[in-house]
Protein backbone atom coordinates (compact mmCIF):
# COMPACT_ATOMS: atom_id res chain seq x y z
CA UNK A 1 0.00 0.00 0.00
CA UNK A 2 1.44 3.12 -1.02
CA UNK A 3 0.47 7.02 -0.65
CA UNK A 4 -2.74 8.17 0.95
CA UNK A 5 -4.41 5.11 0.54
CA UNK A 6 -6.68 3.57 3.40
CA UNK A 7 -5.92 0.36 1.63
CA UNK A 8 -3.73 -0.77 4.85
CA UNK A 9 -6.18 -0.23 7.17
CA UNK A 10 -8.42 -2.13 5.10
CA UNK A 11 -6.53 -5.17 4.63
CA UNK A 12 -5.35 -5.10 8.25
CA UNK A 13 -8.80 -5.19 9.79
CA UNK A 14 -9.74 -8.04 7.42
CA UNK A 15 -6.93 -10.20 8.96
CA UNK A 16 -8.29 -9.52 12.52
CA UNK A 17 -11.62 -10.63 11.67
CA UNK A 18 -10.91 -13.75 8.95
CA UNK A 19 -8.49 -16.41 10.55
CA UNK A 20 -5.84 -17.84 8.93
CA UNK A 21 -5.68 -14.47 6.48
CA UNK A 22 -2.19 -13.25 6.34
CA UNK A 23 -1.56 -9.63 6.31
CA UNK A 24 1.79 -7.87 4.59
CA UNK A 25 1.49 -4.41 4.90
CA UNK A 26 4.07 -2.30 2.85
CA UNK A 27 4.71 1.71 3.53
CA UNK A 28 1.52 2.20 4.97
CA UNK A 29 -0.07 4.93 7.54
CA UNK A 30 0.01 3.65 11.21
CA UNK A 31 -3.47 5.92 11.62
CA UNK A 32 -5.31 8.04 10.48
CA UNK A 33 -4.36 10.81 12.09
CA UNK A 34 -0.96 10.48 10.93
CA UNK A 35 -2.63 11.04 6.97
CA UNK A 36 -3.95 13.84 8.48
CA UNK A 37 -1.49 15.13 9.32
CA UNK A 38 0.89 14.29 6.36
CA UNK A 39 -1.85 16.27 4.23
CA UNK A 40 -2.40 19.34 6.70
CA UNK A 41 1.59 19.78 6.56
CA UNK A 42 1.19 20.42 2.76
CA UNK A 43 -1.69 22.17 2.96
CA UNK A 44 0.28 24.45 5.25
CA UNK A 45 3.11 24.93 3.11
CA UNK A 46 1.16 25.94 0.46
CA UNK A 47 -1.84 27.79 1.70
CA UNK A 48 0.14 29.51 4.87
CA UNK A 49 4.02 29.80 4.82
CA UNK A 50 3.60 30.73 0.74
CA UNK A 51 0.88 33.56 1.79
CA UNK A 52 1.99 34.58 4.55
CA UNK A 53 3.69 37.95 4.94
CA UNK A 54 7.47 37.61 5.16
CA UNK A 55 7.77 39.29 8.68
CA UNK A 56 5.63 36.15 9.47
CA UNK A 57 7.03 33.20 8.08
CA UNK A 58 10.09 32.11 10.75
CA UNK A 59 6.72 32.28 13.31
CA UNK A 60 4.92 30.12 11.59
CA UNK A 61 7.24 27.99 10.53
CA UNK A 62 8.32 27.23 14.16
CA UNK A 63 4.50 26.88 15.41
CA UNK A 64 3.73 24.43 12.51
CA UNK A 65 4.37 21.15 13.77
CA UNK A 66 1.47 22.51 16.79
CA UNK A 67 -0.69 23.89 14.86
CA UNK A 68 -0.70 21.17 12.06
CA UNK A 69 -0.88 18.63 15.06
CA UNK A 70 -4.02 20.24 16.38
CA UNK A 71 -6.22 20.46 13.18
CA UNK A 72 -5.47 17.60 11.97
CA UNK A 73 -6.72 15.93 15.71
CA UNK A 74 -9.28 18.25 14.87
CA UNK A 75 -10.25 16.57 11.42
CA UNK A 76 -10.54 13.25 13.00
CA UNK A 77 -12.29 13.89 15.77
CA UNK A 78 -14.92 15.18 13.54
CA UNK A 79 -14.57 13.14 10.44
CA UNK A 80 -14.60 9.50 12.89
CA UNK A 81 -16.11 8.19 15.85
CA UNK A 82 -14.61 6.98 18.65
CA UNK A 83 -14.27 2.90 18.88
CA UNK A 84 -16.34 3.44 22.72
CA UNK A 85 -19.10 4.69 20.37
CA UNK A 86 -19.57 1.19 17.71
CA UNK A 87 -21.67 0.25 21.05
CA UNK A 88 -24.53 2.89 20.34
CA UNK A 89 -24.11 1.83 16.69
CA UNK A 90 -24.69 -1.63 16.55
CA UNK A 91 -25.64 -1.47 12.72
CA UNK A 92 -22.06 -0.50 11.56
CA UNK A 93 -20.92 -2.42 8.79
CA UNK A 94 -17.33 -2.41 10.44
CA UNK A 95 -15.97 -1.94 14.04
CA UNK A 96 -15.15 1.97 14.36
CA UNK A 97 -11.40 1.68 15.21
CA UNK A 98 -10.51 5.31 13.87
CA UNK A 99 -7.98 3.27 10.85
CA UNK A 100 -5.77 2.50 13.61
CA UNK A 101 -2.97 -0.58 11.85
CA UNK A 102 -1.23 -0.44 14.81
CA UNK A 103 -3.83 -1.25 17.23
CA UNK A 104 -4.97 -4.13 14.81
CA UNK A 105 -1.56 -5.98 13.92
CA UNK A 106 -1.59 -6.02 17.80
CA UNK A 107 -4.47 -7.95 17.57
CA UNK A 108 -3.70 -10.32 14.70
CA UNK A 109 -2.99 -14.04 15.62
CA UNK A 110 -0.49 -15.76 13.46
CA UNK A 111 1.86 -18.79 12.83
Amino acid sequence: VHGLSIGGAAACALGVHHQGLRVTVDQTFASIHEVSAHVGRGLYEQLVLQRAPRWSRSPLLYLAPVLVWLASALVVAMAFRRPAAAARHAAACAALDRLDNVGKAARMRGE
